[in-house]
């Protein structure tokens, strides 16, 4: 059984310096097999290891674009061009994620590549994952970037932000990273206040959106239904928010917001509240009911998210 150690948190906390150390401990205490993940585009886990890097699953995937050896299936040159980029230390290996995709469609090869990586981490007693910074790439449940879990081929992600287009004039994702969503959406933002959790980021994506009325949507709800976000956004005149309310629950990240709602959530904000929903008493609210959308959404299976890779 593999362990999995994943290392996330704010830039210059030493989240590279202490992936080496645990390397290092598993290494002289001969604890198991150790895998090193470097995840941070700019790969600075292999200069704290003393090793090289001469090639990263980055480079393999623009590389998959334009060639594939004849004679090898695509899935077959990607398992052997992993495995060749996998460098050789004193008691563990390493592994470099490189950069984030370039324009276009990925969704193929991420598919393989997980697979690949994957399949490579479950020969190793041990794991040890240097991520970027930012909370965001760590789910605890999931032991990886919950928004860039495969499902059906493409990140979650992906299939969020088409749904979402059906119904919106632009998607905007707000993220400490924009770059790494950038692919996935109209627009990225980062967030104005930061490390005020879910909070902060409703305020930015509705500080830029063009329009005065908006839908915002988790990152890890991947059965969004259009037909109840159609629903909310047609009830939601006269009001500042649209939410759904079952008996004390709230879910503030499958609703409708105004730009009316944003100097109630600044004042939160600023008085140090962090709950997504801590600013509705201060806002004309409409909460619904299961009961009003059960022709639409019986089993509130569009609210729904997902906390395990199994899910």
């Amino acid at each position: 059984m593999t362990t999995t150690i994943a290392l996330a948190g704010k830039g210059g906390t030493g989240k590279t310096t202490l992936a080496a150390l645990l390397i290092r401990h598993f290494v002289q205490n001969r604890l198991g097999s150790v895998l090193a993940i470097d995840a941070d585009p700019s790969s600075n886990l292999h200069l704290a290891l003393g090793l090289p890097l001469t090639q990263t699953v980055g480079d393999i995937r623009e590389d998959a674009r334009d060639q594939t050896p004849p004679g090898m299936s695509r899935q077959d040159w990607l398992d052997y061009a992993v495995r060749m980029a996998v460098e050789e230390g004193r008691g563990f290996d390493l592994l470099a994620m490189g950069r984030p995709e370039g324009p276009g469609c990925y969704c193929a090869a991420n598919h393989m590549l997980r697979t690949i990586v994957d399949g490579i981490c479950k020969s190793y007693d041990f794991v040890v994952m240097d991520n970027e910074a930012g909370m965001e790439y760590l789910s605890r449940r999931m032991g990886r970037n919950k928004a860039l879990l495969d499902l059906d081929g493409c990140p979650m992600i992906a299939v969020i932000a088409g749904r979402l287009r059906t119904l919106a004039d632009e998607v905007i994702i707000s993220a400490d990273d924009t770059q790494l969503y950038a692919p996935f959406a109209d627009r990225c933002v980062a967030d104005i206040f930061t490390g005020v959790g879910t909070l902060g980021g409703i305020h930015s994506g509705l500080q830029a959106a063009a329009n005065d009325l908006a839908i915002v949507a988790g990152c890890d709800m991947p059965f969004l239904n259009p037909n109840v976000l159609a629903w909310f956004v047609a009830v939601a005149e006269g009001v500042d928010a649209v939410v759904l309310k079952q008996g004390e629950w709230l879910e503030p990240l499958h609703a409708v917001y105004r730009k009316s709602c944003l100097p109630a959530i600044e004042a939160a904000i600023r008085a140090g509240q962090r709950q997504a929903f801590c600013f509705y008493p201060q806002v004309r609210v409409r909460y619904v009911s299961p009961s009003e959308i059960a022709h639409l959404d019986p089993d509130l299976r569009s609210f729904r998210n997902v906390n395990t890779p199994e899910e």
